[in-house]
């Protein structure tokens, strides 16, 4: 693979979420957003590693649409593209910043590596 992440530290996660010097955050076009909330259907075809932590009491995405999505992955064939990771807390993505990080240092050495985490 020709994607390179790199070694990130707490304070470089902190740093790409600083509002001046981090990374740039946009405004999605309305139109497109609602043609994908209307649309859009995950079909679970991964071709690269996919790594994704949910909290599992989380009220406005509820936990069960990771096991939709494992479900549309293993359907797909490409289980072997996917690992999920939960945290058990309430509130839409309440992850710590090392969660995130234990999540990305998973998905950097998996790709880095092969070595499926």
């Amino acid at each position: 693979s020709d994607v390179l992440y790199p070694a990130l530290t707490p304070a470089k996660f902190a740093a790409l979420n600083d509002p001046v010097t981090g990374v740039a955050r946009y405004d999605a076009d309305r139109a497109a957003l609602n043609y994908y909330e209307r649309n859009y259907q995950p079909d679970g075809a991964i071709s690269f590693p996919v790594v994704t932590l949910h909290t599992l009491r989380d009220p406005a995405i509820p936990f069960e649409h990771e096991n939709i999505y494992a479900g549309l992955v293993a359907a797909a064939g490409r289980s072997d593209w996917l690992v999920q990771r939960s945290v058990n807390r309430w509130g839409h993505c309440t992850m710590n910043t090392t969660e995130v990080l234990d999540a990305f240092t998973a998905l950097e050495g998996w790709v880095r590596t092969g070595v499926r985490p």
